[in-house]
């Protein structure tokens, strides 16, 4: 029994000194604590355990961290945070949380019943929290002693715990003290915005516009990081939850943009050129990814992580590569990437949980943007001078060429001057050789002119043949102008004969295939009246039979017989069955005469939805699902009653022969076909046997289902409709399956 009472105590004293933790006291009103030693962490791998689990004595055991910073990199399980707490300032205590990007945050403050919970995090505007502010900050009530609080902390992104308590002075410090960083932070880098914009304007040059695209995406970046669009655009700060690539994205586009331009890639580097256009589309691949939700959110990030680190690794090289190659420029960019990359890098591996991190960690974004913002400011105001320092150099380079130009030009013109001379002294003499050879042309000339005279008297003889020979060409001219008139008359008679001959073919063969396509209209019109005068016979005949048979048995020698009353009874239902049928075949010959209609424009979706809202009760009741799909053409030169009337009977069949106990999916389709309109209808009904009902589905009161009422009507109606319009209609069906109508439509 003492054996027993001892390893009782024992046991009960181990246990005591395992769940001892130290208290965070508090006892001056401008005392506060950031991530204090004392607060205990327990990893909730499983995410399976709630405030009961957690908050039972010797079943979780809670450890202290290492880190002054706590961190946990991209995880998918629940973090729990467990300290004591004595409040000896008189004042209410606030717990602050810098930083905005937790998904949900829990805190658990004891009572007497348990535990009170107070809840915050991304899935909360500041508009919705205790705090409007961009982090998140929590009450904790004046308990009468030191007691035990717990936090809750889930996030699909890095997860890091930065915790502060202290008095709402104190907590209002702290927030000023990061609002004033910030601030200036903003400050700044809106100051080289509008500043490299003014340059931009002025100098047309796209390298500007892609430092200020850089500049606006981290400013979107950093507001998004430090949580404060959930201050100024609840509908933005909502929509960058829901999609935390989406604020990374436009930084890494532009700085691929900008990199691209001001060390000009393309020209010195095309393959270099060519990985940046693939990178731009796997950011643009990512963010669409976002957009869509397509894989988990913290394995996307882990994504967009490794790229950006292999974005960055890139760039570094695109300018080390651009200052070997005695680009000076380079040197600039290669100190402004560099210092943000250090940082970057460092807070990648921070986030993945690789590196331990400090109270630096939440500024390092802002003070490294701010570093390459301003060396990329540089970079571009010593390049602008380089350019100019060139274009001085090109100045001064062509006034030495023009003047060495017209240096060239003076002494051409002397050696000019000296040859113009010589070649005057020649010209002189060729002009006395010249002199010397117009005398003999001369005597040339006197010779000539003797000649010349016996050359007219022959010529005054030619001309009078000539005179003779023209006479008689005129002769000729004239006849065969004759005969030319005369051969174009005949050739205009024999072409006017071929077009006539061609002609009167067309015009034959056109007569012929008009009235080919009468006489099969006449046919069809022939056969359409025997089989309406047969179906008027068949169908009058029954009532009219029956109706005759109960007059015989009327007995009208004595009215008063009471079987009287059952025989009248019987014929006024017979007659209404003979109205019926006859207001049947008046509907069939209205439709016969439709094309009598006026023709219009008539939209398939107007149409369907007047069916459906006359078929809302049956829709209702049968829990029916009409897919509509009327993309490809909703609009048709028609009648429209026939199209409604079409669409009515093939949607209230598709609803009345439905499976038992199974809802109806009812498919209503147009679409182009070989240059007419297809309207297709399907269903996943009760289908029918086209094998054993051929040639029957579309007869008069052909009914192939007896378990629902129904004339038979309805087929036949639909068929009439679609042949009056010119159209065709087709069916497919298996039984137990469903039935698909094809509706083909001339396109008038």
């Amino acid at each position: 029994m003492v054996r027993r009472v001892g390893f009782i105590l024992i046991f009960q004293w181990i246990a005591f000194c395992a769940w001892a933790q130290e208290a965070i006291v508090l006892t001056d009103k401008k005392q506060g604590v950031y991530n204090s030693p004392y607060i205990r962490f327990y990893e909730d791998k499983n995410n399976q355990l709630d405030i009961t689990n957690i908050s039972t004595p010797h079943l979780i055991s809670f450890e202290k961290l290492n880190q002054k910073l706590p961190n946990y990199g991209i995880i998918q399980h629940t973090i729990w945070a467990k300290f004591h707490l004595e409040n000896q300032t008189g004042e209410k205590l606030f717990l602050l949380i810098k930083n905005a990007s937790i998904d949900s945050i829990s805190l658990y403050i004891p009572n007497n019943k348990g535990f009170i919970v107070k809840h915050t995090g991304t899935y909360l505007p500041s508009s919705q929290r205790e705090w409007n502010t961009n982090f998140f900050i929590l009450e904790i009530p004046d308990l009468p002693k030191e007691q035990s609080y717990y936090l809750r902390f889930k996030s699909d992104k890095s997860l890091m715990i930065p915790l502060f308590i202290g008095t709402k002075d104190k907590v209002w410090r702290e927030l000023l003290q990061s609002y004033l960083v910030d601030t200036s932070y903003f400050g700044v880098l809106i100051a080289m915005i509008l500043y490299n914009t003014f340059v931009f304007i002025s100098l047309r040059r796209r390298t500007y516009f892609y430092y200020v695209l850089h500049g606006i995406s981290l400013l979107i970046l950093v507001a998004d990081y430090q949580g404060y669009w959930s201050m100024l655009a609840t509908w933005l700060y909502i929509f960058l939850v829901k999609h935390p690539i989406i604020s990374i994205i436009p930084a890494a586009l532009a700085i691929i943009l900008f990199t691209n331009s001001f060390l000009q890639i393309k020209h010195f580097h095309p393959k270099l050129h060519i990985f940046f256009k693939i990178l731009f589309g796997i950011f643009i691949g990512i963010a669409c990814i976002d957009l869509l939700a397509l894989i988990d959110k913290g394995i996307l990030i882990e994504i967009a992580n490794f790229i950006g680190l292999l974005l960055l690794f890139s760039l570094l090289y695109a300018g080390v590569v651009s200052y070997l190659q005695k680009y000076i420029p380079a040197l600039f960019f290669l100190i402004a990437w560099g210092m943000y990359c250090l940082l970057a890098i460092w807070v990648i591996l921070v986030h993945f949980g690789i590196l331990q991190s400090d109270i630096l960690i939440v500024y390092n974004l802002q003070i490294g943007s701010t570093i390459e913002m301003l060396f990329f400011s540089f970079a571009l105001t010593y390049r602008i001078n380089l350019l100019e320092k060139e274009k001085m150099d090109s100045q001064q380079q062509l006034v030495i060429t023009l003047q060495d130009k017209e240096r060239s030009v003076s002494e051409q013109n002397i050696l000019l001057e000296s040859k113009v001379q010589e070649r005057t002294a020649d010209l002189q003499g060729k002009q006395e050789e010249i002199l010397r050879q117009n005398e003999e042309l001369t005597a040339q000339q006197e010779e000539m002119l003797k000649q010349q005279g016996l050359i007219e008297q022959k010529n005054k003889e030619l001309t009078l043949i000539n005179r003779r020979m023209k006479a008689n060409e005129e002769v000729l001219r004239k006849a065969y102008h004759k005969l030319a008139l005369a051969q174009e008359t005949i050739q205009s008679q024999n072409k006017e004969l071929k077009n006539y001959n061609e002609n009167l073919e067309q015009e034959i063969l056109q007569r012929t295939q008009e009235i080919s396509q009468t006489n099969l209209e006449l046919i069809k019109q022939n056969n359409q009246l025997e089989q309406f005068a047969f179906i008027t016979a068949h169908n009058l005949r029954a009532p009219v039979a029956r109706m005759l048979g109960l007059a015989s048995i009327l007995d009208t020698k004595n009215p008063q017989n009471a079987e009287n009353f059952f025989v009248i009874e019987k014929m006024v239902f017979v007659a209404n069955e003979l109205e019926t049928v006859i207001r049947d075949l008046n509907v069939i010959l209205e439709i016969k005469k439709g094309l009598n209609q006026l023709i219009e424009e008539v939209k398939f979706s107007e149409k369907m939805n007047k069916v459906c809202a006359s078929l809302a009760t049956q829709i209702q009741e049968s829990q029916a699902k009409i897919i509509i799909d009327f993309s490809q053409i909703d609009l048709i030169q028609s009648v429209s009653p026939y199209i409604e009337s079409i669409l009515y009977n093939l949607v209230s069949n598709a609803i009345k022969y439905r499976k038992p106990k199974e809802s109806p999916i009812i498919k209503v389709k147009t679409e182009f076909w070989e240059g007419d309109i297809l309207l297709t209808v399907s269903d996943n009904g009760l289908g029918m046997d086209l094998e054993a009902y051929k040639g029957k589905i579309f007869g008069l009161y052909r009914r192939f289902h007896d378990h629902v009422e129904g004339k038979g009507l309805g087929l036949y109606l639909i068929k009439t409709q679609v042949e009056t319009l010119g159209g065709k209609i087709s069916i497919e069906s298996t039984l137990g399956e469903g039935t698909t109508f094809y509706i083909l439509l001339k396109k008038i």
